[in-house]
C-alpha cells in the first residue's frame, strides 16, 4: 500500500513537470528571441507568432509578449524622455494609469478585459538608436503577482543592436 502511494505521488510529479504547464517555466532553459534589432531572453516555453499589429509577438501558456517599434523619425523635433514617450502612449490609448520608474525600467501597468477574461499588461518602454519601443507583457490579472518577478526579469533582458554593430557589417 505504501509503495503504491509513493509510486502514485512520483508519477503525479513526473506528469506535472512534463505537461509543459507554464507554472513550471522556471525549469525551462532560457531562449533569446530577436526581431528588428531587438532581443529578449524568455524561456523555451515561448514561441514566436506572426501578428501584423506588432513588430514581434511571443506566446507561452501564461504570458504573452507584444513588441511595437516606432521609428524615431515619427518624433522628429521632439526630444522625448522614456517617461515622456510612456505618457504619450498612455494618452494616445486613453488609458488611466501612471508612469512608473523602478527596477531600471520605465513602464506603466493597466488592465483590460479580452474575450471575457481580465488581463494585466506590464508595459515598459525603451529607446534604441533608431526607435522607441513599447513591449507589453500580458497575463491573466489573477496570475500577475505570481508572475511579476519573472515578467520584470524578462523586461530587464531586452537589448538592442547598436549603431556600431550595424556599421561594422557594412562593406565598401
Amino acid at each position: 500500500m505504501k509503495k503504491t502511494a509513493i509510486f502514485s505521488f512520483m508519477l503525479a510529479i513526473v506528469l506535472v513537470f512534463s505537461t509543459g504547464c507554464g507554472v513550471f517555466d522556471f525549469l525551462k532553459s532560457d531562449k533569446t528571441f530577436s526581431k528588428s534589432g531587438m532581443s529578449i531572453t524568455l524561456t523555451e516555453s515561448f514561441y514566436e507568432k506572426e501578428n501584423a499589429a506588432y513588430t514581434a509577438y511571443y506566446e507561452s501558456p501564461l504570458i504573452l509578449v507584444f513588441a511595437i517599434k516606432e521609428d524615431l523619425s515619427y518624433f522628429e523635433g521632439m526630444n522625448l524622455t522614456l517617461s515622456d514617450y510612456a505618457q504619450l502612449v498612455i494618452y494616445n490609448n486613453s488609458l488611466s494609469c501612471d508612469v512608473i520608474e523602478d527596477n531600471d525600467l520605465t513602464y506603466f501597468i493597466f488592465e483590460k478585459e479580452v474575450n471575457g477574461k481580465n488581463y494585466l499588461y506590464f508595459a515598459p518602454v525603451y529607446k534604441s538608436s533608431d526607435a522607441y519601443w513599447l513591449i507589453q507583457f500580458a497575463c491573466e490579472s489573477a496570475n500577475y503577482e505570481e508572475l511579476k518577478d519573472t515578467i520584470i526579469k524578462y523586461a530587464q533582458s531586452v537589448t538592442f543592436d547598436s549603431d556600431a554593430d550595424a556599421v561594422s557589417n557594412i562593406t565598401v
